[in-house]
């Protein structure tokens, strides 16, 4: 059994036959958990209401199909500490069980501090979005230093680094001494040299499997993982293990 820890299931959970295809289609690959986060708009700089909506897309999501689906409460920390922490245990009183942080600020801000310490206090995880580009990044757009900053501010911290920070090179490097640090392989072209670069830099229970769909394919991110040679309790611990664990989802029945 697979765990994608990063997706973004935009379906309408009005429409049953959607999900379902969209389950059914991730089910193919084995994929039979997916954690979902921020609804079917991409709202970079969401307002209290974008926010709510956003989470109740998630929501209603999980309570449908609480077999397959799990959610992210996503969060915009430029909204306040009161209002983000209301939010969260909103999300988490509904079904929610990690934090999802995109591009609204960067994640060595201060805004930042009160989520994560109500984190740590819970113990549940943050995916923040990381990525290094090429033409300049987003203004708030964390990159992995601004990731490896917040690790070493909060090393109680459960923290996954989302696309391997994008420049995969520059990203796993960047955390390779902040144990805290989760990278997952999300996003991007498969790419030889990644996931051989994470392995032995960071070590297979440091290494989360994800894909960002449905904005990839499920087939083109299980290549990443498929291509690489490795023994089995290593490619157990990426597909499966190291989610259960982060993330203390329950066994299976």
């Amino acid at each position: 059994m697979i765990i994608d820890v990063h997706c973004h299931i935009m379906d309408d959970p009005a429409d049953r036959a959607a999900v379902d295809r969209t389950l059914e289609l991730a089910g193919r690959f084995d994929i039979q958990r997916l954690i979902t986060s921020m609804g079917k708009d991409l709202i970079v700089a969401p307002s209290p209401e974008q926010i709510r909506q956003a989470n109740d897309h998630v929501l209603a999501l999980v309570k449908g199909w609480s077999d397959r689906i799990s959610g992210y409460c996503y969060l915009n920390p430029r909204l306040g500490r009161d209002a983000c922490l209301d939010e969260l245990h909103r999300c988490l009183d509904a079904g929610c069980i990690a934090i999802k942080l995109w591009v609204a600020c960067a994640c060595d801000q201060p805004e930042v501090f009160p989520i994560v310490e109500r984190a740590i206090d819970l113990d549940i995880p943050i995916l923040q979005h990381t990525w290094v580009k090429t033409g300049g990044n987003m203004p708030d757009e964390s990159t992995p230093l601004h990731m490896a900053r917040l690790a070493q501010r909060y090393p109680q911290a459960k923290l996954v680094m989302a696309h391997c920070g994008g420049a995969w090179e520059y990203g796993i490097k960047a955390v390779r001494n902040c144990p805290n640090v989760y990278p997952d392989v999300s996003g991007g072209n498969p790419t030889q040299g990644l996931l051989e670069m994470a392995l032995r830099d960071l070590g297979p229970k440091r290494i989360l499997f994800g894909t960002d769909a449905t904005l990839r394919s499920f087939a083109s991110q299980l290549a990443k993982v498929d291509a690489v040679k490795m023994p089995a309790r290593a490619r157990r611990l990426v597909l499966h293990d190291n989610a259960m664990r982060l993330f203390n989802l329950p066994k299976p029945a």
